[in-house]
């Protein structure tokens, strides 16, 4: 029934934390983002042997922000316009989507239990009409009242085919995969919290 599988999946997610235990190593290596020599890129954590191991190699402006897919044994995350795929056994990276303008990618790239698909949050460009100082939830409350576009998009990891499952003219994020159940998600109304009408929807994404 649905109000099960909803008991299910809200016990088996921690709010906002994605997945990033490597498979195969029995929760003793993670994945996770660092700066060094003032660039992002992915690393890997072996707590047996405190060995760091740099994971990808990017360059320019941004961060790398992903899940691992232990169905896949693979880290999708975001870098510029696209979402990628990491092999964690070969570190081969493939292009699996770019966006187009005037969507942006927002937050992190989230594969679903099965690893059929990759779910992530898409919003309208919003240009600043001024130089600003930006840090995390600068432009929070501008958001809210500019009621961008927003989109949650699906991506077919066998053909990098892109569907919108769910668009709203509102400020959204946050988009979390169940880890257990292939067809649900959560997602947030973003915003000061006495404001929003939802600070966390469940959605059922893929008619499961």
């Amino acid at each position: 029934a649905w109000s099960q599988a909803l008991a299910v999946f809200l016990y088996g997610i921690h709010y906002y934390t994605d997945p990033c235990w490597l498979p195969g190593t029995d929760n003793r290596s993670f994945v996770f983002t660092s700066d060094r020599e003032n660039q992002s890129n992915l690393f890997r954590y072996d707590l047996d042997t405190g060995t760091v191991t740099q994971i990808t190699d990017l360059k320019g402006s941004g961060r790398p922000r992903g899940c691992v897919s232990a169905a896949n044994n693979a880290l999708y995350f975001g870098w510029k316009s696209q979402i990628i795929e990491l092999n964690l056994e070969t570190l081969e990276e493939r292009v699996l989507w770019e966006e187009t303008a005037p969507m942006l990618i927002r937050g992190r790239a989230n594969p679903t239990a099965d690893g059929k698909y990759v779910c992530v949050m898409l919003m309208e460009d919003q240009p600043e009409d001024k130089p600003a100082i930006s840090f995390s939830y600068s432009r929070f409350r501008e958001f809210f009242h500019l009621k961008p576009k927003s989109q949650i998009a699906r991506i077919e990891v066998a053909t990098g085919k892109m569907d919108v499952i769910h668009e709203d003219r509102r400020y959204m994020g946050h988009v979390n995969t169940s880890p257990a159940l292939p067809g649900i998600l959560t997602y947030c109304h973003e915003g000061p919290w006495n404001w929003i009408d939802s600070p966390r929807s469940v959605g059922r994404a893929f008619g499961a």
